[in-house]
Order: C-alpha cells, then sequence, then structure tokens
C-alpha cells in the first residue's frame, strides 16, 4: 500500500508563502520603484534563502501561486543541498499517465504555481501517484531559512544552466543555454523542469554542452533535480527584538540578553536599564552584541557597578537603517541583603573576662561584625569590640570575641551588629553575670550587715568538691557543704559579741576530690544592728538653686535648707531620707561623710511640714521626726 501524504497542511503553508514569496523574509517589493530602498544582488551572489543567485530580472516578473507577485529574482538551492552529499539526486519526475492543470507554464515565474499544481495532483510519497522530484524540491526548507523553494519551469531551468556552465549569455529572451564550462556541483547530464509536456512526458534540459531542452519520459531515473525559488528585492525593515531573561546575576553585575533578526541589515542592540519599573528617570544604557544577517540571533551585555538586592528594570532595543524596536521591559533583582544575625549565648565566664557568641550569615556581601556590651540593659553605655570582616559570603558563620576588663559579679549586657553596604543588623540584647574571684565573700563583699544571718558565697579552686565554713579560725565548731561547679552559696548565721564595732570572720577551708583539706581563708563584716540617733533637725525656707533634691513635684523653685543632726558609733550615717507625706515618696540622699555630726540638705518642695530620718552603713534605720519648715 502506498504511503499517502495529505495535502491540506502543505497547501495552506504554501499559499501563505505565495502572498509574500519570502515566507519568514522581509516583505517583497511590489513595484520597481521601490528597489532604490532594496538590497540588490547580483549573479553569483549568496541569497537571501541561502542559495546562489542565478538570475536577475531586468524588470520584475510574475510569480507565486496566481502570478500576480512581482520577483526580480532567481536564486538555486546550495551545491549540498541535498542532505549535505554535495550532488543533485537523479529522480523520476513521477505522476504518469495523466495530464495536470496547472502543471504546463513554461515561463519564468511559473515554476512556482507548476510545482503547487503537481503537489496537488500527486501527493503520495511514493507509488505512481507521487512525483519524486517535485517533491524533493517542495520539501526542501533550510532551517530558519524560507520554505518557498520549487522545481524550476523550462525557461527557469534554462537560465540556471547559462549560470551552471557560465556561458555568458544574455538572462531572459529565448535563447537556449550553450557553450561554456559546467560549473562544480553540477552533473553533466539532464534536469528536470516542473514543465508537464503531456500525460507521458515531462520537459527536461541537458547541462551539457549543447544546453539542449526536450520532453522526456516521467518514468526516467537517470534525470536530476535542483530546487530554486523566486524572490523580490528585499525592503529593508527595523530589526525584531525580544528581551530575555537576565543571567549570570550577582550582587553587583548581571548580563543582559535579547534575541534579535537584523532583518538582512546591519543592527545595533542597546539595553535600557534602570530601577523604575517604566524605566523613567536616570535609565542607562549599556551596549550589547551587534547582530547581522536575517536569522534570530543572540545579543548581549554585561552590566556592572550595580546596587545589591536592588531590583532592577530593563530592555533590548535594535537599530538598523529603517529604524529602531524596542522589546518589552523585564527585570532582575541583584543578589545581596542586609546581614542576619543571631546574638548567642556567652561562654568561659569568668570573674573579669567572657566570650561573646554570635551567627552571622553575610548575605553575600563583604561584612563587618561588631559586639558591643556594657552594664546597662539599653546599651548605652555600651563599649564595642569588633571581631573581623566576613568573606564567606555565602555561608552561615559563627562569630567569637574575647572581653577583658570586667568586673566580679556584675550584670554584663551585649548584642552583636553586622554592617554591609546595605546597612546594619543589630541582634537582640542578652545578658550574663561575671562570676566572683576564687574565694569567700560574706553578703558579696559588705562591710556592714545589720543582720546575723547573711550569706556566704564561695568559689573554690578547680577540682574541690566540698567546704568548711566555721566561725572559729580552729573550726572547733565547723560545717561541711557540697561545691557545685566548686561555687556555692550558703545561708549562715554569725556569732554576735557584746563590741559590735568588732568585725566578724567566717573561716572557710576547700575539700578536693581526693578528701584533701586546703589552708583556711576568710573574710569579715561588721554586725551593727544599733540604730543611728537623730538628734536634730531643722528646716527653714529658701529658693533652691538647681542642684537641689525634689521632696515632693513643684513648680516654682521653692524648697527649703534642711540641717541633719546624727551619729552612729558602729558603722556610721550612711543615708538621709526626706518625705513630704507620711505615705509619700521617699527622697534619699547619701550622708557625705558618716562621722560627720550635721549634714545640710537643700531641697524643693512647697511642703510646709517635712518628714526626716537617717540609716546607718549597716541600713539600720533611726525613726522618722518630723519637722516645720519656717
Amino acid at each position: 500500500m502506498n504511503q499517502v501524504q495529505k495535502p491540506s497542511a502543505r497547501l495552506i503553508v504554501r499559499l501563505v508563502i505565495a502572498v509574500c514569496l519570502l515566507g519568514t523574509m522581509p516583505t517583497i517589493t511590489a513595484h520597481p520603484k521601490s528597489a532604490k530602498a532594496a538590497t540588490e544582488y547580483a549573479v553569483g551572489s549568496p541569497g537571501p534563502a541561502g542559495g546562489i543567485v542565478f538570475y536577475v530580472a531586468t524588470t520584475p516578473f510574475k510569480c507565486g501561486v496566481d502570478l500576480t507577485a512581482e520577483c526580480t529574482y532567481l536564486e538555486a538551492a546550495p551545491n549540498d543541498w541535498n542532505s549535505g552529499i554535495g550532488s543533485d539526486p537523479m529522480l523520476t519526475w513521477g505522476c504518469i499517465n495523466a495530464s495536470h492543470s496547472g502543471a504546463q507554464g513554461t515561463s519564468i515565474g511559473s515554476g512556482f504555481t507548476n510545482t503547487a499544481a503537481i503537489m496537488i495532483a500527486c501527493p503520495d510519497v511514493s507509488g505512481s501517484n507521487s512525483a519524486p522530484a517535485a517533491r524533493a524540491a517542495d520539501i526542501y526548507a533550510p532551517s530558519g531559512l524560507a520554505a518557498d523553494w520549487f522545481l524550476p519551469s523550462k525557461d527557469e531551468l534554462n537560465e540556471l544552466c547559462k549560470y551552471a556552465r557560465e556561458t555568458g549569455q544574455a538572462a531572459g529572451g529565448s535563447t537556449v543555454c550553450s557553450g561554456g564550462t559546467l560549473r562544480s556541483g553540477f552533473t553533466a547530464g539532464d534536469y528536470w523542469s516542473s514543465s508537464e509536456h503531456n500525460s507521458i512526458n515531462s520537459l527536461s534540459q541537458s547541462f551539457q554542452s549543447n544546453g539542449a531542452q526536450y520532453p522526456e519520459s516521467k518514468i526516467l531515473m537517470n534525470i536530476s533535480v535542483r530546487p530554486v525559488r523566486a524572490f523580490a528585492r528585499v525592503v529593508s525593515r527595523p530589526p525584531t527584538v525580544t528581551t530575555n531573561e537576565a543571567t549570570l546575576v550577582a550582587a553587583s553585575s548581571a548580563t543582559l540578553n535579547a534575541t534579535v533578526n537584523a532583518n538582512f541589515g546591519d543592527a545595533t542592540v542597546a539595553f535600557s536599564y534602570a530601577t523604575t519599573a517604566d524605566l523613567s528617570g536616570a535609565t542607562e544604557a549599556a551596549t550589547g552584541t551587534s547582530v547581522t544577517g536575517s536569522t534570530d540571533k543572540t545579543s548581549t551585555a554585561a552590566l556592572t557597578g550595580l546596587k545589591p538586592g536592588t531590583k532592577y528594570y530593563y530592555r533590548a532595543s535594535a537599530t538598523n537603517s529603517a529604524g529602531i524596536s524596542p522589546g518589552e521591559i523585564k527585570n532582575f533583582t541583584t543578589t545581596g541583603a542586609l546581614p542576619t544575625v543571631t546574638t548567642g549565648s556567652a561562654s568561659s565566664i569568668k570573674a573579669s573576662s567572657a566570650d561573646l557568641n554570635a551567627v552571622v550569615n553575610a548575605n553575600l556581601l563583604k561584612t563587618t561584625v561588631v559586639f558591643f556590651y556594657g552594664l546597662s540593659a539599653d546599651l548605652t553605655d555600651g563599649k564595642s569590640v569588633s571581631t573581623r570582616d566576613i568573606t564567606e559570603l555565602t555561608k552561615v558563620i559563627d562569630i567569637s570575641a574575647k572581653i577583658e576588663g570586667l568586673v566580679k559579679s556584675k550584670t554584663y549586657y551585649y548584642r552583636v551588629e553586622a554592617t554591609n553596604e546595605l546597612g546594619t543588623t543589630k541582634g537582640d540584647i542578652k545578658s550574663f553575670v561575671t562570676s566572683r574571684a576564687q574565694g569567700v565573700t560574706i553578703n558579696d563583699g559588705a562591710e556592714f550587715t545589720n543582720s546575723k544571718d547573711v550569706t556566704i558565697s564561695v568559689v573554690a579552686p578547680a577540682g574541690s568538691v566540698k567546704v568548711i565554713l566555721s566561725n572559729d579560725g580552729g573550726f572547733g565548731s565547723s560545717q561541711t557543704f557540697d561545691l557545685v561547679d566548686a561555687t556555692a552559696d550558703i545561708a549562715w548565721k554569725l556569732v554576735a559579741s557584746r563590741d559590735e564595732r568588732l568585725p566578724k570572720t567566717v573561716y572557710v577551708k576547700w575539700v578536693s576530690r581526693f578528701g584533701n583539706e586546703t589552708t583556711a581563708v576568710g573574710d569579715d563584716i561588721i554586725l551593727d544592728t544599733t540604730i543611728p540617733v537623730l538628734s536634730n533637725v531643722s528646716a527653714e525656707a529658701n529658693t533652691a538653686p538647681a542642684s537641689a533634691v525634689t521632696v515632693a513635684a513643684v513648680k516654682k523653685s521653692t524648697g527649703a535648707k534642711i540641717v541633719v543632726y546624727a551619729k552612729d558609733a558602729n558603722s556610721g550615717v550612711g543615708k538621709i531620707e526626706i518625705k513630704s507625706s507620711k505615705k509619700g515618696k521617699t527622697t534619699t540622699v547619701i550622708y557625705n561623710k558618716p562621722t560627720a555630726a550635721s549634714q545640710t540638705v537643700l531641697v524643693k518642695t512647697t511642703a510646709k511640714t517635712l518628714y526626716v530620718r537617717v540609716l546607718d552603713r549597716a541600713a539600720n534605720a533611726s525613726p522618722w521626726k518630723t519637722v516645720t519648715v519656717k
């Protein structure tokens, strides 16, 4: 059974091509007067569809499926058109035992019509109802170029013979090809035309010296085939441009891409880009690679100096002699962002030093990391300690910094900050408490206490597991306590003595895991349980200076001068407390010299009655005294 190819789809394509013979090529010239704006070709020059021009008409000839279009040139398929073999195939004309309407044309321009008619009449791929010679020409379509090739008519074949034999004969007319020498790539034998002679024969032509044209049986298999096509002067038109996606996008660079068809011209390509969606404002331009020819080609432009983490909009445009064509606007976003940071927990905490830790992601940009630390919870007193610049731009990095010169038993606040060219990111504020120095302290090193119940804080040497406490150096009465990580806070009771001015000492021994006891160490504190004496208070009105303390909120600079007379025989007077009512807010003033007999205090207040008391340095408080402002 013969394989049949339906003609409908192919014919539709050919009819579309016939309207403009160049298919995907630029528009054909409708009138000779347009030639001054068109591309000119000469015999022997490359044709627009990849062939060789072999005929140039002095005036346009009728061409196309209905011979209403006008063409000027004929080009022949290149020597390697037959799948790169380099020689023309020998095929039967086929379609025998019948005449086919529309396939009898012999003039220049009728080959396309003949071939279309043959393919309608004999659409099969093989068998008696096939046309191998016409089919070979009809299906020839170089990649990316025209698809309107056909088997030449009698007169078109004669012009091809003149070119193939380099006869030097004038184009056109009734002169039969003769003489000359056959060019390489052509067969020294007969070639088929598309002009049908009758139901049995079709016209062929010898490409030998005599160039004779005569009818040959359609079934002969020793006759060669060479496709040709007709085209008009190519009128220049603007390029076609497609803006493609950007590639190689980095923090400060990117490559812009476009597909451009120069449409038979020389096209320059430019890319416009900006941070505005409509490319308005400070738009910059980058030159893309130039494009020539009539096929789609890629043009690129490398951008540098871009801002990281920024969205850019861009568009390609191409210009040739016929005008400029813009592509659509696309966008890309450069890589990079603000650093991301996490403040970690402090480690290796000692009495005077600690290690601060954090995790930082540079987010593709060179980043500098700094820790801030201080004693205030909001870091208003913060000091900075630099770590290093991060160059591992694609990794999450652990960062550490050692801080020294700290005060023991203090709460320190800290956070990490990382900066790149987009700005600074701050981590959460965290805190740690420095450890105590090795040894023993009573009430965290206080000098005085008003209670026999105190807290003993011990920091033992490494390897210690227990601590022995005693109120006497001979350890006649003692207690043993377990240590955790060589430290402990122990509730302890002092032994009172008759003279409270003498310090109370607590003695300590460390016990190692091997049971060895160290030499005793200790700390002392003054136990003061006696309240201070507030012997007298006087107050007189005056204008309060700016340095006066406020006892009650006032709207004018009225106040009082208070003279406080107090003493404490053990720990000394430590503070003065003043308030304007029995349940009012207390204002505290430091007693500058604990052993002084009196101290003057200037206050801002409108109250006429004040309440005053004193506290010694062991926090024992005197009774409140009421004083009238005179």
